[in-house]
């Protein structure tokens, strides 16, 4: 048997399991509303098709990684580069491919 924090109630396990699984998703839910009110933007899942595009436009096409940004972000909004870099990355290394060099940053003109 173990007590809430505040210490007025006894509970069993499984109680005070259901408890903490409340408490940390309520945090983790504060959480994801704070981030996204300060602009962050969730990274697609692994396996999503996605990133296996990203992966092929930069890597094959020769697409800048921050005009593909510009491209995926939410709303207008351009996607975190860093996010899809690694994401690129990701992908790149699950096909044992080397990144190509990227000069990053928006083209001349």
């Amino acid at each position: 048997m173990s007590k809430l924090p505040d210490g007025n109630r006894v509970l069993t396990r499984t109680q005070f399991r259901s408890a903490a699984v409340k408490l940390l998703d309520k945090g983790l839910d504060r959480i994801e509303v704070l981030a996204k009110m300060r602009g962050a933007v969730p990274v697609p899942p692994n396996r999503e098709p996605k990133r296996f595009e990203w992966a092929v436009r930069f890597q094959v096409d020769g697409e800048r990684v921050s005009n593909m940004a510009l491209e995926f972000g939410p709303k207008g909004a351009p996607a975190r580069e860093r996010n899809m870099r690694k994401a690129i990355d990701e992908v790149l290394s699950w096909v044992r491919l080397e990144r190509r060099r990227d000069p990053g940053g928006r083209p001349p003109g």
